[in-house]
């Protein structure tokens, strides 16, 4: 039941979260919602409205919410927040969250979204869907074969920060945790990732200026890729991206059958330029720490290092490890479950 009208005048409710701190929910929505009402709601918010979903399941299983606005955000002002309503428990979305190409300027935040039962990407964006953040969520798709990857982009100033992604993929090859394939300046920064059936991060084949800095990157079959590929008539390529400040442990390096370092490349066209990858904590993986056969990534002279992080429950970093200096501690940042 759809609580605050989204037409003419929207009534702001002022919503208190356990830490005091007053957030305007000039939308409010009541679980139970389908897929094709919790995508019709969210695509109808007013520029600037901030909406907010109480306690309970929303979505359909094997669906995808479509987040299709008319017309398309232009500036930080027409910037359209979704979350979960302050103080309570997180709502859940079971299936997909798509965002189409007039899906700027959005940000999604305070939830948990499950994919398992959905065939295809959990959260998607195409080339267009820009300046969307993506924050403080828990998202899986319960190691579900044949999709993509948990969140998949082609974007551009995507910001993926603060997130429990986990459990992603059961293919050992095309399943990642987070695939940037397009898009210009995305940040992936202050995540836990680990479960991821290949590459807990895939950077190709054309993103731009991609920053990946200061994640836990545990327990899967690969670390980081760079790399491009012939797609459609031209060559794309990785350019530019750095990786940095990263705790990269226990990965497996087994991909359909073959082995790779925890971070690898891949240029069967042209290789990428200004790639970077220096200053990470890599521990414990079984085919080595890094391999970039075609020199096409700088280490530069900000050296990584080999160090248990030392992980605690919830991928802890302590003080303690030797990661903590360069990579902080990431599951501290986790505003999940507690808001």
């Amino acid at each position: 039941m759809l609580l605050v009208g989204i037409g003419c005048v929207a009534v702001a409710t002022l919503a208190y979260s356990a830490a005091g701190n007053g957030v305007a929910c000039t939308d409010e929505l009541s679980a139970p919602q389908s897929a094709s009402q919790l995508g019709s709601w969210m695509s109808k918010l007013g520029k600037g409205h901030v909406g907010c979903l109480h306690a309970g399941t929303y979505g359909s299983m094997g669906q995808a919410a479509y987040v299709n606005p008319p017309v398309a955000g232009r500036s930080e002002a027409d910037r359209v927040k979704v979350r979960g309503y302050p103080g309570e428990s997180l709502p859940q979305v079971v299936g997909g969250i798509y965002f189409s190409a007039t899906a700027d300027y959005y940000t999604i935040r305070f939830m948990k979204v499950d994919g398992s039962s959905f065939g295809d990407d959990t959260i998607g964006l195409p080339r267009g869907a820009d300046h969307v953040f993506l924050s403080d969520l828990d998202v899986t798709n319960g190691n579900r074969s044949g999709v993509h990857g948990c969140i998949t982009s082609g974007g551009s100033y995507l910001i993926v920060n603060r997130d429990l992604l986990h459990n992603c993929g059961g293919d050992s090859q095309f399943d990642h945790c987070v695939y940037l394939g397009h898009g210009v300046n995305p940040q992936v920064v202050s995540n836990v990732i680990y479960g991821c059936a290949s590459w807990a991060i895939h950077l190709y084949p054309g993103s731009f200026n991609s920053y990946v800095h200061n994640n836990v990157l545990d327990s899967s079959a690969g670390g980081v890729i760079f790399g491009g590929e012939d797609y459609g008539s031209s060559c794309e390529h990785t350019d530019y991206a750095r990786v940095t400040n990263n705790a990269i442990a226990n990965i497996s390096g087994i991909h359909a059958g073959s082995t790779e370092a925890a971070v690898a490349d891949n240029w069967p066209c042209t290789a990428g330029v200004g790639d970077q990858m220096n200053q990470n904590c890599f521990w414990s993986n079984a085919h080595g720490d890094w391999d970039l056969s075609r020199v096409s990534v700088g280490t530069g002279n900000l050296q990584s290092i080999d160090a248990n992080p030392q992980y605690q429950p919830g991928h802890h970093i302590p003080q303690s490890s030797l990661c903590y200096p360069l990579v902080g501690d990431p599951a501290g940042a986790l505003l999940i479950p507690s808001q």
